[in-house]
């Protein structure tokens, strides 16, 4: 077949199998990079996503700090409150323990006064 086709045409058929090879090659490396474009869109949209939910899950965990120390604080306010109000009766009480033991000395003086009265 050779024989039959010139050696003018036998360079332009050569050059068009040579041009069709890199039009598939270039095709090939078009369609890859393509393919890369896509995938690298869809790791671009991951990684937001992905980083939009970590700001949303720590500003969750900040809230819930806060309100835990919010709670935290509140409940040592209304302790302290409560202890303020024990103490003040803790005080009454000690007053009152204090009154009734001058009472129970005076009682006392007040019998040694009156046994030595009678015996006198």
């Amino acid at each position: 077949m050779s024989e039959t086709i010139p050696i003018e045409s036998q360079l332009y058929i050569h050059a068009d199998q040579k041009i069709e090879e890199v039009r598939k090659a270039a095709e090939q490396l078009m369609l890859a990079d393509m393919n890369l474009s896509h995938k690298m869109d869809g790791v671009m949209t991951e990684q937001r996503l992905l980083k939009e939910r970590v700001e949303e899950g720590i500003s969750k965990t900040v809230f819930k700090t806060f309100e835990a120390v919010q709670h935290i604080q509140k409940r040592f306010e209304e302790v302290s409150g409560d202890n303020r109000m024990r103490d003040h009766k803790i005080n009454r009480v000690e007053n009152m323990v204090e009154w009734f033991y001058r009472g129970i000395v005076m009682v006392f003086v007040a019998g040694l006064l009156l046994a030595i009265w009678k015996f006198k």
